[in-house]
């Protein structure tokens, strides 16, 4: 159980890592080449940065518990 609870911090550390990353890249993007729109910018930020790793994790307790 202490490995899972590790396992899930770092990858929740990683995710975040990401999203900085992307929000870096699109937030350049936006002001130099009037790339996306503030709005979508934050939704896919916090889409890709954050959500994606939830998704994960909930799967894998799943798999752990036997319920998937």
């Amino acid at each position: 159980m202490n490995t899972l609870i590790i396992g899930v911090v770092v990858y929740f550390l990683l995710g975040v890592c990401y999203a900085i990353d992307f929000f870096h890249d699109e937030y350049e993007d936006m002001v130099e080449n009037n790339g996306k729109k503030v709005g979508e910018f934050f939704v896919l930020t916090i889409f890709t940065g954050l959500l994606w790793p939830f998704i994960i994790i909930m799967l894998a307790i799943l798999d752990i518990k036997g319920e998937r």
